[in-house]
Formats: structure tokens, sequence, C-alpha cells
């Protein structure tokens, strides 16, 4: 998301930080429901003027790939077949190149969804995968800074709160040890 769709969202810079999830969380909604317009116009839209053999996307691909993919058929009457194909759109994008259209044609099959990426398919859904790392028990972890705290001796655990509170805060400074100069 880019800074100033964000800021249309947080009207002021004073606000709590529950205000500002709110805000943020209402910014992400408002995205997603563009995404949800943009797939139900697609899915209602027919392109017309196409060539045949990209009968099989409709319905299945966004227009704007469709076009661009039209883009690159047009393109094949161009091409210059001593020129290798640098598979920039097709890996960079993930829409079929005019050597990739020329290949089918040539082979007498039709372009399909799956020659697109599937970020372009109009039912296109990620999965959030979650990953194997372990989840913060933050009671746990409590605990232990407190059985910590509690061996500490009583007029050293100021400096030691005041210390988590600068580091909380990202205020703290740490003292430099410097080496010793040759070997130990």
């Amino acid at each position: 998301m880019r800074t100033a769709y964000l800021k249309t969202f947080v009207k002021n810079a004073t606000g709590d930080l529950l205000s500002v999830f709110h805000s943020l969380a209402h910014a992400v909604d408002a995205q997603l429901n563009a995404v949800h317009e943009s797939i139900g116009s697609d899915t209602v839209k027919t392109l017309v003027s196409f060539p045949k053999s990209f009968i099989l996307l409709l319905g299945k691909v966004s227009s704007f790939s469709i076009k661009e993919a039209i883009n690159q058929f047009k393109q094949i009457l161009k091409l210059d077949p001593t020129k290798p194909c640098s598979q920039t759109l097709t890996k960079g994008i993930g829409i079929p190149c005019a050597h990739r259209i020329l290949e089918l044609l040539e082979d007498g099959s039709h372009l399909t969804p799956e020659d697109f990426h599937p970020q372009w398919h109009l039912r296109y859904n990620p999965k959030f995968v979650k990953t194997d790392e372990p989840e913060l028990d933050l009671d746990a972890e409590m605990k232990k800074i407190t059985l910590s705290l509690g061996h500490e001796e009583p007029e050293q655990l100021a400096t030691i709160i005041n210390q988590i509170h600068q580091i909380v805060a990202g205020t703290n400074t740490m003292s430099r040890q410097i080496p010793k100069v040759g070997h130990p």
C-alpha cells in the first residue's frame, strides 16, 4: 500500500494506537472490496473482437491480462525468428509472450488459463500458509522474567526496570568494551 493511500484513512497522527489500527484495517478492507468489484466486473464483462484461440480464457482470467495477451498476439507478425525470447513478460508478469502464443498456435492449441500466472485468474485466492515457527508464549516469558527478577537484589530492581523501559522505548544505550589489541 502506498503511504498517501493510507493517509486518507488515518485522519491524524495524534490518534491512539487502537484507532490507527482500525483505520488501517478499514484501508485494507477498502482495497479488498475494490479487488472484489474488479473481479466481479471482469467476470461479467465480455470482450469482443478477439482471436479464436483466446476463447477458453473468457470468464477465467482478467480482461486486463487477455488484452495484454492480445497485444502480444499482434506482435507475432513482427517477431524476428533469429532473436531468442527473453521471457521477460512471461516470467516477470505472468502473461504469455508473443513467442509462447506462436508456439501454441503452431501446435494447433489454444491459450488456456494455465498459460497465465494464477494472479490473473478470476478465481485466484491464495491460501495463507502458516510457517512452522514456534508461537511466542507471552505468559511463559513473563513468568521467566518475573522469576529472574525475583533473584535480583532489591536495590538493583529499579535499575533493571529502568533499563527494560529504555529498551521498550528504544532509548537504551549500551557501553562498549574496546577489545584488547594483540594476542590473548
